[in-house]
């Protein structure tokens, strides 16, 4: 921070911040003090810095913001009568709190179980953004003193709601004594045959410093009526559970992040709930990535279904958004005058016996460049199915190529999967 003098700037002071701290959504209150988000105590809480002095407002063992994936971030507001409101989340989970003159939070009932990071106020009223596993995302108005919510879009409902997989937030141990996390959503009995255990698809979310959400998910939705079960993992690296359990994928991207992904699957396979002889890995952009690892370095999956995937971290740094360019050496390993970033490029582990991989890409991407998903394809010869969307860029924004890409990846699931 530092003051206006002049027509410039005085010397700057370090608030906070630093290697071993990582700040977010440095705000001004209305009366001028500055806030931000703090993860100091192993957790992203909010502190305020004024005479000189930082001081903490809500402390709490859970997340008062995301990771910073995307710009314009505010999961903090400024209310009438010195009172904020927050989104928290811990694990998976999400919910909305008061906090006035350091009270401890006060949560405000709502029917969401998830909440976008873009909190808007009048100082009396609060716009979100809310989802639940039942609901789309819905703009809503919340009026934080008596709770009264007026939905101003009507998000998707489940038209049918007795076949809409209900989430199961589930815990399992890791193969390095560790503890990771991931929601499960059942198939349903009637798309598949009695008596018989069910194919399971895992899904490595994308960030990868992101988390599985609680919301109705018309993917989900889609293959869980087709008689598969679905896997979120939350692997080490996502947000929700603190500091520690996400820095612990720092420089081991493309191998914790998978290795947690094998122990998810053989907790379910080992209960009797999935088929271990049919299980199959999704994920988009870095989800794909921790895919296309998981297919190339272990024998756990029959079959692998991607869209937009990072293939060579290296060059997604440089050609990710300039703020993310960093990240890619804290999850490799941040080089050295040495020791350059190691390569855990997907192309050069390509062993003969890899899994089928469908393989779905943009032609305009300019994220993950399309000339590394068609080179391999090429290196995976027959096991490969290429297809591109020669107008999309880094997701597919055109309903009906959604639903062709949908139905690619259930026409490969269901071809591969077999019983």
């Amino acid at each position: 921070m530092a003051d206006l003098e002049g027509e410039g700037l005085g010397p700057p002071a370090l608030i906070a911040g630093g290697p071993e701290e990582s700040v977010t959504q440095p705000r001004w209150s209305p009366d001028g003090v500055l806030h931000f988000l703090s993860d100091r105590t192993g957790w992203w809480n909010l502190y305020r810095h004024r005479d000189g002095h930082t001081e903490p407002v809500i402390v709490v063992d859970a997340e008062l913001g995301p990771a910073p994936w995307e710009l314009g971030y505010a999961t903090y507001q400024f209310l009438d009568g010195a009172r904020i409101v927050t989104t928290v989340q811990h694990g998976c989970q999400m919910w909305l709190g008061v906090s006035h003159d350091h009270r401890p939070l006060e949560r405000i009932p709502l029917p969401y179980s998830t909440l976008k990071p873009y909190l808007a106020t009048d100082r009396n009223r609060l716009a979100i953004i809310g989802a639940s596993p039942t609901q789309a995302p819905t703009v809503a108005l919340v009026h934080p003193s008596t709770a009264r919510i007026q939905e101003l879009t009507r998000g998707s409902r489940s038209l049918q709601t007795s076949t809409t997989a209900q989430p199961e937030i589930i815990g399992f141990p890791t193969r390095d004594g560790a503890h990771a996390h991931a929601v499960f959503y059942p198939a349903d009995p009637s798309g598949r045959p009695a008596q018989s255990r069910p194919p399971l698809l895992v899904r490595a979310h994308p960030g990868p410093t992101a988390n599985a959400q609680l919301r109705l998910d018309h993917w989900v939705t889609f293959f869980t009526t087709h008689g598969f079960a679905v896997l979120d993992v939350d692997y080490r690296g996502s947000t929700g559970y603190g500091r520690a359990y996400r820095n612990a994928l720092r420089g081991r991207w493309g191998v914790l992040d998978v290795s947690d992904c094998v122990d998810a699957v053989h907790r379910l396979t080992t209960t009797g709930r999935a088929d271990p002889q049919r299980v199959a890995i999704c994920g988009s952009s870095a989800g794909g990535y921790t895919a296309l690892r998981a297919v190339a370095t272990t024998d756990t999956f029959t079959t692998a279904a991607v869209r937009h995937a990072i293939v060579d971290p290296a060059t997604w740094r440089r050609s990710a958004p300039k703020f993310q360019a960093h990240h890619t050496e804290l999850l490799i390993a941040p080089p050295t005058e040495h020791e350059p970033i190691p390569q855990r490029s997907v192309l050069d582990h390509v062993p003969a016996g890899t899994a089928p991989v469908l393989i779905i890409h943009g032609g305009r991407d300019t994220v993950t460049p399309p000339a590394h998903a068609a080179r391999l394809a090429d290196m995976l010869g027959t096991r490969a199915t290429l297809i591109t969307f020669p107008d999309e860029a880094h997701g597919l924004r055109d309903p009906d190529h959604a639903r062709q890409a949908r139905n690619a990846e259930l026409d490969h699931l269901q071809r591969n999967l077999e019983p």
